[in-house]
């Protein structure tokens, strides 16, 4: 099976427009179901991004709810990376990118000046 594995794909990388056996076990999607998928995923993306900073702005950098005073800044929201017609969306300023969120969101790096990491 893995040799064969392996025959499939080296036909394939010598020629990848040739119907290869390649074909065989993976699909070829058209355009649209391609299209389909990269906006199903934006969408659920947005939307856990939202649910994420939806936590921090009402629980982790809401004094009353934690009833404690936060000495330090407030943790940052993440930057949603869609517009809602899903277009790509620049990050604001205070937001932190996905790229670097466990970064920036991570209980040992709380003395980071955010800042500087958020601009």
């Amino acid at each position: 099976m893995v040799a064969d594995s392996c025959v499939a794909i080296g036909e394939w990388a010598d020629n990848p427009q040739a119907r290869t056996s390649v074909d065989d076990f993976l699909p070829c999607l058209d355009k649209s179901i391609s299209q389909g998928i990269l906006g199903a995923s934006q969408v659920v993306t947005s939307g856990l991004v939202g649910m994420v900073d939806a936590g921090i702005t009402s629980v982790a950098n809401d004094q009353a709810v934690l009833n404690y005073n936060q000495s330090g800044p407030p943790v940052p929201t993440v930057c949603v990376p869609f517009n809602e017609d899903l277009t790509n969306r620049t990050c604001e300023k205070g937001e932190v990118e996905m790229s670097n969120a466990s970064e920036v969101i991570n209980c040992t790096e709380m003395e980071h000046n955010w800042q500087n990491i958020t601009s």
